[in-house]
């Protein structure tokens, strides 16, 4: 099963299944704005860069939080994934890059 996952200003961070009709499964709220989002390995995990100052994970099958990062003070722009996917870093607005173990 394929699914599409989208986020942004609204706060919601959606999951459609891929169908004709594209069934949305999902919708998690957010406390921010939903900024960036890249997928880690192994799929169906998602990360997603909050203007919230947060980062969070969510699982695209059950569309539920499964990490949450903290410790910037501005909205996080942007995020790398290690090919390894045992550890992530954001920058924020707040000019600091920051490295999560996952």
């Amino acid at each position: 099963m394929e699914v599409v996952i989208t986020g942004g200003a609204d706060r919601y961070v959606n999951v459609y299944e891929v169908t004709r009709n594209m069934a949305q499964r999902g919708s998690l709220r957010c406390d921010g704005r939903v900024i960036r989002m890249c997928a880690l390995p192994p799929a169906p995990t998602v990360l997603c860069c909050l203007g919230s100052g947060k980062s969070i994970t969510v699982d695209a099958r059950s569309c539920l939080p499964v990490e949450v990062f903290t410790g910037h003070t501005d909205n996080v722009l942007d995020s790398y994934i290690a090919k390894n996917g045992k550890a992530c870093l954001t920058c924020g607005d707040d000019k600091r890059v920051l490295v999560y173990r996952m």
